[in-house]
């Protein structure tokens, strides 16, 4: 049986202050550097993620334009 489900990120910026950004609301994956389609994004093996960094809106929107207006998830894969 195939469960899909939402993880909330909780993440730090400085010293206190912390954000949570839904995966659900992040439209763009971005894996080794190109683009996944957002719904390939739940098929992904975690034992072959080396690292993975979320952006914010703010940070997504400028780096990818409108594309990024809801954050982005940026996963560097295993070599």
């Amino acid at each position: 049986v195939r469960v899909q489900y939402t993880m909330p990120i909780n993440f730090q910026l400085g010293s206190t202050e912390q954000h949570k950004l839904p995966l659900d609301k992040v439209k763009l994956v971005i894996v080794d550097g190109k683009e996944l389609p957002r719904d390939q994004y739940v098929n992904i093996d975690h034992t072959k993620i080396q690292h993975m960094k979320v952006l914010t809106p703010e940070e997504a929107k400028t780096k990818y334009g409108e594309k990024g207006e809801a954050g982005a998830i940026i996963i560097t894969a295993k070599k």
